[in-house]
């Protein structure tokens, strides 16, 4: 999947219209953990605990034909000058009976700046 936007404006300063949005790094971590304790009856308790979370980049290309084409991104989603790292927690509700890349687009389609994007066309994931 990408998503297409009607304008975005790059950290240069130039806007793009009809840009594409693809995630081109996706990282997960899965953890778990176990805390075991005494009570006040010196019986153990367990207390589970763990994450499973995603991590992810996005890339911002010139059109929807530029990925099709397999051309490189014109630039990364930055804040300022750092690039921008998104991350979920893909145990959330929402996101429960998805892929993590699944998962990824439909956090980023909630977000109030990419409100106006669509999905567009299907990446090999």
């Amino acid at each position: 999947m990408a998503l297409t936007i009607p304008s975005i404006e790059l950290a240069s300063g130039i806007t793009l219209t009809n840009a594409c949005l693809a995630i081109t790094q996706l990282n997960t971590n899965n953890t778990t953990s176990l805390t075991q304790t005494l009570d006040d009856h010196n019986q153990v308790q367990e207390t589970p605990g763990g994450q499973y979370s995603c991590a992810f980049q996005v890339g911002i290309f010139a059109s929807e034909q530029a990925i099709s084409d397999q051309l490189p991104p014109v630039d990364l989603l930055r804040d300022g000058r750092t690039i921008r790292v998104f991350q979920l927690n893909l145990n959330d509700p929402e996101y429960q009976q998805m892929t993590p890349r699944q998962a990824a687009y439909q956090y980023l389609q909630g977000l109030q700046e990419f409100s106006g994007s669509s999905p567009v066309i299907e990446l090999e994931a």
